[in-house]
């Protein structure tokens, strides 16, 4: 099938955006030394699962989906050298820039911007910063793109429960990845809930339900030693 030339200018610019991320991404990536939150972040993925819940909560800094995460990408038999604890920073940096272009393809109107967007985030030094460092906040940037990817779909496909299902677990990613996620998720309930408070109170309820309970559930899931609060 022959592409009209709007069509090949865009996968062209969509090409050009993608491979100049993970060049800048992936270059330099193991040539910075690994600073101290990222041998935080090792020694908790190289450690036993009771001790590495344990020292996150000993942390008190951030929830622990970041870590366990590492952990499954990490090789216990190996040890890890720089690159090895930041491919998973890489990557979902990289699924950060791919959110932001399918938006575009959800939303037309939003296609021009959202092209601008993934360029933009492509070249932020920030966001290629923390794309190179084994810690938790490329991973954040990709869960709150999602999020927004997620409100889109609602919109425009309807509120069914298997969007609320993944939306919920969306919501309760965010917040197992840093506590700054309370607040994306208040603005979700804000924006996609019902309109009265006894609706919003009714929704909520249902969709706390597909979220461990974390009352009931810590002592068994937080290492031993957690006193709660």
């Amino acid at each position: 099938m022959r592409l009209s030339l709007p069509s090949l200018l865009l996968l062209v610019a969509i090409s050009v955006i993608l491979v100049a991320a993970l060049f800048l991404r992936l270059g330099p990536i193991s040539s910075e030394s690994v600073d101290g939150d990222e041998l935080f972040s090792r020694r908790v993925a190289l450690s036993e699962t009771s001790q590495a819940l344990n020292l996150v909560r000993q942390d008190l800094v951030h929830p622990p989906l970041y870590y366990l995460l590492l952990k499954l990408t990490l090789s216990n038999n190996s040890p890890a050298s720089a690159r090895d604890i930041r491919v998973l920073s890489l990557t979902v940096g990289m699924a950060s820039i791919i959110v932001l272009i399918l938006i575009g393809f959800v939303a037309a109107p939003l296609r021009g911007a959202s092209i601008l967007a993934a360029c933009l985030l492509a070249l932020n030094r920030l966001h290629i910063f923390y794309s190179q460092q084994a810690r938790s906040y490329a991973l954040f940037c990709f869960l709150a793109g999602a999020l927004l990817f997620w409100c889109l779909l609602m919109d425009r496909r309807g509120q069914k429960w298997m969007y609320w299902f993944f939306g919920s677990i969306l919501m309760a990613a965010l917040l197992y990845t840093h506590y700054f996620g309370a607040f994306y998720c208040a603005a979700i309930w804000r924006r996609k809930s019902p309109g009265s408070w006894s609706a919003k109170r009714a929704w909520s309820r249902r969709s706390l339900q597909l979220i461990p309970r974390a009352g009931r559930s810590s002592r068994r899931w937080w290492a031993p030693g957690w006193d709660g609060v």
